[in-house]
């Protein structure tokens, strides 16, 4: 608005150096633009993960739930999103449940706008003794295995 308003006062003053100005101001502007795309299509084409506030946003959701979000990365592609996160489960999980949770993270993530793919890859963490007792659908001979292997690694 206020160029428009300036370039319309240089034409009726008819001033050589105000129309120069205001072209040059449209130029530089115009080049700002231009290189702001330019780099965000390299960015795009090396797969460069972006530093964006979705990623914050999803963390927050996703911690709502309870899942332990150990890192997220995302990528533009085109004008769209691609998010790869690492989530922490316990090392006992059942494959069932595991599954489950990245089910669950795939569908809550792809609730945001513009994302368009979903990569999720699941890390161990380590586990405690009464941790092992809350754990759901792992047998006695699993917890038997994980004191005896933790108590050899004591040793």
């Amino acid at each position: 608005m206020f160029l428009e308003t300036v370039s319309g006062l240089g034409l009726v003053l008819d001033n050589y150096y105000v129309s120069l100005g205001i072209v040059a101001s449209i130029v530089v502007l115009i080049m700002m633009d231009v290189i702001k795309v330019l780099k965000d299509a390299v960015l795009s084409l090396i797969g460069a993960s972006c530093n964006c506030e979705l990623s914050d946003r999803i963390r927050i959701v996703l911690e709502g739930f309870n899942i332990d979000v150990r890192k997220i990365y995302i990528r533009r592609v085109g004008s769209f999103y691609s998010v790869y996160v690492i989530v922490g489960i316990p090392s006992l999980t059942p494959l069932i449940e595991a599954y489950r949770i990245r089910k669950r993270i795939r569908r809550i993530v792809k609730t945001f706008d513009s994302v368009v793919m979903v990569d999720i890859k699941m890390v161990p963490k380590k586990i405690h003794e009464n941790e092992v007792q809350r754990l759901s659908g792992t047998n006695e001979k699993i917890r038997a295995e994980y004191r005896v292997n933790r108590e050899t690694k004591r040793s």
